[in-house]
C-alpha cells in the first residue's frame, strides 16, 4: 500500500491493491500513524464531496459562486434492524452508542447525553426512550451480509437512474424497502 497525504484537502490518498477496498478503515491526515489497511476510502469520499456539490449546485444555483471550506464522511454504523441505541451495562461499566445510520452528527449528541445520565443513575426522559437498552438482531454470516448489502446498492442505484430518467417512482425502491423495514 502506498499512501500520500493531500494537504489541500487534508486528506490521504491510497494507491496500491488496498485502494480497490472501500469503508473498510479511516481516512487519517497523520501519514506516521497509517497502517496498511487503515485509510482505504480517500479516494472514494473525494468523488462522493464532489458529486454532492454538484447535487447542492443544482438544487440551489445561487450556490454556484460559494466555496465548501469543510466536508467530512466516513463509514456509517447501520444495525441490522436500522435501529440506532444506546446503552450501559452496570454490571461490567461497559457503555455503548451507535448504528446512527448516516444521522451521527445529531443524534452522537443525544446519545452522549444519554450515555452520561445511564452513567450517573439518573432517570430522565432521554434515559426512558426506546433505544436506550435496544438490542438489534446480528447480521447475516459473511459472505451473505456483503452480498445483501451490495445488491440493495446496485438496485438502490439503478432506481435512481430510473427515477431521474422517468420522473417517475422507481418500483424496485418499494421492493427493497421491504426487506429495510420501510
Amino acid at each position: 500500500m502506498r499512501a500520500a497525504l493531500l494537504p489541500e484537502r487534508a486528506a490521504i490518498r491510497i494507491t496500491g491493491e488496498d485502494a480497490t477496498h472501500f469503508l473498510q478503515g479511516l481516512v487519517t491526515s497523520d501519514v506516521e500513524t497509517l497502517k496498511a489497511g487503515a485509510a482505504r476510502f480517500a479516494a472514494l469520499l473525494l468523488a462522493v464531496f464532489a458529486a454532492l456539490r454538484s447535487t447542492l449546485i443544482e438544487l440551489f444555483p445561487v450556490l454556484a459562486d460559494v466555496t465548501i471550506t469543510h466536508t467530512w464522511g466516513g463509514p456509517i454504523g447501520i444495525a441490522r434492524d436500522w435501529c440506532a441505541s444506546v446503552g450501559l451495562d452496570q454490571a461490567t461499566g461497559v457503555g455503548w452508542a451507535g448504528g446512527y445510520v448516516g444521522d451521527g452528527l445529531s443524534t452522537t449528541n443525544l446519545a452522549g447525553r444519554t450515555l452520561a445520565d445511564l452513567i450517573t443513575g439518573a432517570d430522565t426522559d432521554i434515559t426512558r426512550l426506546p433505544w436506550v437498552g435496544h438490542r438489534s438482531p446480528p447480521w447475516e454470516p459473511e459472505p451473505l451480509r456483503w452480498l445483501g448489502v451490495n445488491a440493495g446498492l446496485q438496485v438502490m442505484s439503478w432506481a435512481d437512474r430510473h427515477e431521474a430518467r422517468t420522473g417517475r417512482p422507481s418500483r424496485a425502491t418499494a421492493i427493497v424497502g421491504r426487506y429495510l423495514g420501510g
